[in-house]
Formats: C-alpha cells, structure tokens, sequence
C-alpha cells in the first residue's frame, strides 16, 4: 500500500491498544524502517506522543471514541 501512496507522511496509533500497547507497536514499526520510520524505544515506552526519531513521524494521539458514538448518535437523532 505503501507503494502505491509514494511513501508515508506519517502513521498514528490511537484507540485502546495504539495508545497503551508499547509491544504492539514496536512490533508494527520493527520492519518499517525502509519507510524512514525508526522506533525510539524510550520515546515508546513512555507512549509519545512521537515515538520515532527517523524522518517520517509516528505518533500516539490520545482518542475518545464513546464520545465520537455519542455525537454522531445525537446527530442521528436531531
């Protein structure tokens, strides 16, 4: 997918396990290092908010799903 993108500008990791599972990511950035996208172990144990030190940025970014599914459910409603 990668390819046919040209490249990344970048990668997030959000929701339950993107924002709390350290050996989750780790494992999806252990190959991704042809992309410009190298871990920085320290920066990802303490979950961010960037945990890559290489040129493309991967971030963690704190979400509030339930939130999200009450708003559009309100607007659902409306």
């Amino acid at each position: 997918m990668t390819a046919v993108l040209g490249g990344l500008d970048g990668l997030v990791f959000c929701g339950g396990i993107g924002e709390n599972a350290a050996p989750i990511r780790a494992r999806v950035l252990r190959g991704m290092g042809y992309l410009g996208l190298v871990m920085d172990d320290e920066a990802n144990a303490d979950n961010g908010p960037r945990i890559t030190s290489g040129a493309i940025p991967a971030l963690v970014i704190p979400t509030d799903e339930e939130s999200v599914i009450a708003k559009a459910l309100l607007a659902v409603l409306a």
